[in-house]
C-alpha cells in the first residue's frame, strides 16, 4: 500500500512517516521496502509533497538515511533509485524574482495594496528565516553523522549536507568545511571523489560571492563588480583599420595595453565597446571579514602533507577518467597559495611535482603531472606579473621539454589536455612563453617519425581551435603543411587535411563596424543579402597551389605522391563539407575539384583509396548553392556524364544530376533543367548496359532469382513469426490464442534444422521463455505451450506457402531483402488484435519498410 501512496496530503504523509519509522525500529524488511518504494516512484508526487513541507522533510530524510544503512540487496537497490528523486533536497528553492516594472504597473490594482504586500513579505521572510535555520541545523547534524557512518550513509549525508550548508548569502559552516578537507584524502576512492567535488564547490562559491560583491542580484546577471582586472574598451567608429590594428596587436608578444580573454568581440559586428582585462593584473582581495577568516582557517589545513596525499591519490585514478574535479580543486588551492593563505609554497609544488613525474617513463605519472602543471599555470593568469613570471619560469620549460622530447602515444592526450586548460578562452599573449615555442613546430624535423608528425599537427590544431582568429602565424604553418601534403603515411595525410580545414575555418571573420552597417550592406547587396564565407585571396592561392601540385604529380605519373597528396586534399575537402563553410568551395567545384576527383576515381588497385573520392563526389550536390551559382556545377556534371570513358563515372555523374534536380529545383534555370533532361535521355542509348537498364526490372530480376533459394524463404518466415511473437508479449495484455502453436512450431524447426534460420528460431523461443518466466506454468496450461499439436493440423514448414496449423502465410514482398528488411519492419509491429473468433490477425507497422507487412496477412484456413 505504501508503494502506491503518492500525492498524499500533510496529515497522511505524517502518518506514513510515523509507520515507516516504526518499521525501521522493528526491522520489518517488507515494510521498509514498501516505504522506500514511496520515495523511488516516478513521478514522485509523494516526495514532492513531503519536501515542500519542511516540518516533514527533515524527518523523511533522517528515515531515508537510516534505511540506507541496512545492508540488504533489495533495500540498497531502492535506496539507489530514491537517491535520484532526492538529489535536489536541501537546495534553495525560492530565489529572488527579477520583475519588469512596466509589467508590474500594468497589472497593479487601482487601490492601495502596499500594506498587504508588506504584511505578506514580512510573513514570508519570517518563515524563510525559520526554514533556513532549520536547514542549517540539519546540515550540521548530517555533517557530524557522516564522520562515523559507513560508505553509503556517509555519501548520502555528504550530498544532503552540501545542499543544506551552501548558500550564496552565507559562508559555509566551518565544521562542514573541515569535513570535506579531510575527506579529500579519504582512503575510499568512491567517497574521496565526492568529498573532492564538495570542497571544489565550497572554494568556487566563496570566490564567486566575493566577485559579485555578495549580492545575489549581481550573481544572477553575471556581474563581477569586484573584479578589478576587468575593463571596457571603446571601439573607434569610422576607422576602417580598427580590425586590422586589433589583429596586428596579437602578433606582438610584449605586454599589450589590454587582454581579450573570453569570447570573440568583433567577429561579426563591433559594438560600442567590448570587455577586456588588464595586461598587468592586480591581486584579488575582495573577501569580507567572515570569508577571509574562513579562508585563513582552510589555508592552515592545506599543508605539504595534505598536498602530497592528494597527488598520491591522483595517481590511483583510472587512466581513462575524464573528470576535471581534481584540476578545478587544484586551481582554487593554487589561488589561495598565490594569495599567501596556505601553508603551501611554490617550492613545495615544484618538489612534489618532480616526485610525481619521476623519470618520465610512466604514463600515469605524466597524467598527474600534466594536471598539476596545467592547474598551476591556469591559476596564475589573474595574478600580478611577478607571480606569473615565477610560475612560467618553472612551468614553461617543464612543458616544452616534455612536448619536444618526451611525448609518446600513451601520454599525448594528457599533455594536450594540459595545454587546453592553459589556452582555452585565453588571450594568446597571456601564455606567450609557451605559445611562441609551440607555433614554431614544423613537420619534417625528424625523418620517418609518424608519431612526431602526428603530435605536431595535433598541438598546432589545438592552438588554432582555442585561439581562433586571434592566432596569427598562419601562412608559415600553411606553407609547411603544403610541402608535406604527400607524406607517405596515410594517417599523417589525414591529420594534415584536418589542420588545413581548421586553419581556414578559424581565419574567417566579418567584423562589420556596427549593426546598422551590417543591415545596410546586406540590403544594398541583394534580396538575400551578402554571401557569407567568401573565399579570400589566400584561400584562392592555396587552392590553385594544391591542385596544380596534384596535376603535376598526376602527369609525371608519381603514383605514391599523387595518392598521398590526394588523400590529404580529400580529407581537407571532407572536413570543409561538414561545416558551414562548405559554400566557400562553390567557385572551385567545376574546376579544379570535380575535374581532379574524376581522375582520382580512375586510380585502380587500391579499393580503400577509390572509396574516398567517390564518397566526396556523391556529397557535392548537397552543398547549399547560393542563388545563381549552380550553373557551372550542372554544366560540369553533364560533361562528365557524356565524355568519361568509365561507365562508373558516368553513372556517378548521372546520380548527382538526379540529386541536383531534386535538391535545387528553384536554383536552376529552365535551360539548365532542359539540358539535364536531355543528358539523362541520352543515357537510354548508352553503350553501357548498366546505365540503360531500368532499376525496377533489375530489382525484380534479383527477387525472382532469390525465390529459388528455399533458405531465404525459410529464414524470412522464421523472422516474421518471431517478430509477431515479440510484438505479442506485453505485460499489459494477455497472450493471443495462436501464440502456443507458433512457439511450438519454431521450437521444432530449431531442433530439426541447422543454419542461421534454425539458430534465430531458437533465440526467439529462448527470449520468449525468459520474458514469460514468472508465468510459464500458467501459460502452458492456458495456451497449451509445450503441448503436442494435433497430427491432423500439423504442416511442414519446409514447403512454401507456409501452412502453420491452419494459418496461411501470404508473403509477396521482395524475398532478397526478407532476411534483413522484413525483420526490422516486423520488430516495430504492434499487434492490434487477433483471436480464433475474429479469424484474422491484424498487424500495423511504424517502420519505413512497411511494404512487407502491408502485403502479408494471416488467415485461418
Amino acid at each position: 500500500m505504501a508503494a502506491h501512496f503518492i500525492g498524499g496530503k500533510e496529515k497522511a504523509a505524517s502518518a506514513f512517516l510515523r509507520h515507516f519509522k516504526q518499521a525501521l525500529e522493528d526491522g520489518v524488511e517488507s515494510r521498509i521496502e514498501a516505504g522506500l518504494c514511496a520515495f523511488a516512484r516516478r513521478p514522485n508526487l509523494f516526495a514532492r509533497t513531503v519536501m515542500l513541507n519542511w516540518g516533514l522533510a527533515s524527518e523523511a530524510i533522517r528515515l531515508y538515511i537510516d534505511a540506507a544503512g541496512i545492508d540488504k540487496p533489495k533495500i540498497q537497490m531502492l535506496v539507489e533509485l530514491a537517491s535520484e528523486n532526492l538529489a535536489e533536497f536541501g537546495k534553495l528553492l525560492e530565489h529572488p524574482t527579477l520583475a519588469d516594472d512596466e509589467v508590474v504597473e500594468e497589472i497593479k490594482p487601482p487601490e492601495d495594496v502596499s500594506f498587504a504586500i508588506r504584511s505578506r513579505r514580512k510573513l514570508s521572510q519570517q518563515r524563510q528565516k525559520e526554514v533556513e535555520e532549520s536547514q542549517a541545523s540539519l546540515g550540521l547534524e548530517l555533517t557530524r553523522r557522516s564522520k562515523s557512518a559507513n560508505q553509503t550513509t556517509a555519501h548520502l549525508c555528504l550530498v544532503f549536507a552540501t545542499n543544506l550548508c551552501l548558500r550564496f548569502s552565507t559562508t559555509p559552516p566551518r565544521e562542514f568545511v573541515h569535513l570535506v578537507i579531510r575527506g579529500t584524502n579519504n582512503p575510499v576512492p568512491y567517497l574521496r571523489v565526492h568529498y573532492l567535488q564538495a570542497f571544489t564547490v565550497v572554494l568556487f562559491k566563496m570566490r564567486e560571492q566575493a566577485l559579485c560583491g555578495y549580492r545575489y542580484h549581481n550573481y544572477l546577471f553575471g556581474q563581477h563588480v569586484n573584479d578589478k582586472n576587468r575593463s571596457e574598451v571603446l571601439v573607434r567608429k569610422g576607422d576602417g583599420n580598427f580590425t586590422d590594428d586589433f589583429l596586428e596587436a596579437f602578433k606582438k608578444s610584449e605586454t599589450p595595453l589590454y587582454m581579450v580573454d573570453a569570447g570573440y568581440p568583433g567577429w561579426l559586428v563591433w559594438g560600442k565597446k567590448f570587455t577586456s582585462y588588464k595586461a598587468e593584473p592586480l591581486s584579488f582581495n575582495s573577501y569580507d571579514e567572515e570569508a577571509t577568516s574562513l579562508l585563513d582557517d582552510i589555508g592552515q589545513r592545506l599543508d605539504h602533507k595534505w598536498l602530497s596525499d592528494l597527488f598520491n591519490h591522483l595517481e590511483q585514478e583510472e587512466p581513462n577518467s575524464c573528470r576535471s574535479d581534481c584540476l578545478d580543486l587544484l586551481v582554487h588551492v593554487f589561488y589561495l597559495m598565490h594569495e599567501g593563505k596556505t601553508g603551501i609554497s611554490l617550492e613545495d609544488v615544484k618538489e612534489l611535482t618532480q616526485m610525481v613525474f619521476g623519470d618520465g617513463n610512466d604514463n600515469d605519472r605524466h597524467r598527474v603531472a600534466s594536471k598539476i602543471v596545467g592547474a598551476l599555470v591556469k591559476s596564475c593568469h589573474d595574478q600580478p606579473l611577478s607571480t606569473q613570471d615565477r610560475i612560467y619560469e618553472y612551468a614553461a620549460p617543464f612543458i616544452l621539454k616534455v612536448v619536444t622530447n618526451n611525448l609518446s602515444p600513451g601520454n599525448l592526450e594528457s599533455w594536450l589536455g594540459c595545454l587546453d586548460v592553459i589556452t582555452v578562452d585565453r588571450d594568446p599573449r597571456r601564455c606567450y612563453r609557451i605559445v611562441d615555442s609551440l607555433k614554431t613546430l614544423r613537420l619534417g624535423k625528424k625523418h620517418n617519425s609518424i608519431f612526431t608528425d602526428q603530435s605536431t599537427i595535433k598541438l598546432l590544431e589545438l592552438l588554432f581551435n582555442n585561439f581562433g582568429w586571434h592566432f596569427e602565424p598562419r601562412q608559415q604553418i600553411l606553407d609547411n603543411l603544403l610541402k608535406h601534403m604527400n607524406n607517405p603515411h596515410p594517417t599523417v595525410c589525414q591529420e594534415i587535411g584536418r589542420l588545413l580545414s581548421e586553419i581556414h575555418r578559424t581565419q574567417y571573420h566579418e567584423s562589420f563596424e556596427s549593426v546598422s552597417k551590417l543591415l545596410e550592406i546586406n540590403k544594398n547587396t541583394s534580396d538575400t543579402g551578402i554571401l557569407p564565407y567568401k573565399p579570400t585571396q589566400q584561400f584562392k592561392a592555396t587552392m590553385k597551389q594544391v591542385f596544380d601540385q596534384l596535376k603535376e604529380w598526376r602527369i609525371s605519373q608519381d603514383s605514391e605522391s599523387y595518392k598521398s597528396g590526394s588523400r590529404t586534399v580529400l580529407t581537407w575537402l571532407d572536413c570543409t563539407l561538414r561545416s558551414h563553410m562548405c559554400t566557400q568551395l562553390v567557385p572551385f567545384l567545376a574546376t579544379p575539384i570535380m575535374e581532379e576527383l574524376s581522375h582520382m576515381m580512375d586510380v585502380e588497385g587500391d579499393v580503400e583509396f577509390h572509396i574516398l573520392p567517390l564518397d566526396l563526389f556523391m556529397r557535392l550536390p548537397y552543398i547549399p548553392f547560393p542563388c545563381g551559382q549552380v550553373s557551372a556545377f550542372v554544366k560540369t556534371l553533364i560533361e562528365l556524364s557524356s565524355m568519361k570513358a568509365s561507365w562508373r563515372q558516368r553513372a556517378y555523374a548521372l546520380a548527382n544530376m538526379g540529386t541536383v534536380s531534386a535538391m535545387s529545383p528553384f536554383l536552376t534555370r529552365a535551360d539548365e533543367r532542359t539540358a539535364l533532361l536531355r543528358a539523362v535521355s541520352e543515357k537510354l542509348v548508352d553503350k553501357a548496359p548498366e546505365l540503360k537498364i531500368k532499376p525496377m526490372s533489375r530489382q525484380q530480376r534479383h527477387a525472382d532469382g532469390a525465390e529459388a533459394i528455399p533458405g531465404i524463404e525459410h529464414h524470412a518466415a522464421v523472422l516474421e513469426l518471431g517478430a509477431l511473437v515479440t510484438a505479442s508479449v506485453r505485460d499489459d495484455a494477455p497472450l493471443p490464442n495462436w501464440i502456443g502453436e507458433v512457439v511450438e512450431l519454431l521450437s521444432k524447426y530449431a531442433a530439426a534444422n541447422r543454419g542461421m534460420a534454425a539458430r534465430d528460431a531458437g533465440i526467439i523461443v529462448g527470449n520468449f521463455k525468459s520474458s514469460r518466466q514468472a508465468s510459464w506454468v500458467d501459460d502452458k496450461k492456458e495456451r497449451s505451450l509445450g503441448g503436442m499439436l494435433r497430427n491432423e493440423v500439423e504442416e511442414d514448414i519446409m514447403a512454401p506457402p507456409f501452412a502453420i496449423r491452419g494459418y496461411v502465410w501470404i508473403y509477396k514482398s521482395s524475398i532478397s531483402s526478407a532476411s534483413r528488411n522484413v525483420h526490422f519492419s516486423m520488430m516495430n509491429a504492434v499487434v492490434l488484435g487477433g483471436s480464433s473468433s475474429a479469424k484474422t490477425l491484424m498487424v500495423s507497422t511504424t517502420s519505413p519498410l512497411s511494404m512487407a507487412t502491408q502485403t502479408m496477412g494471416l488467415q485461418l484456413e
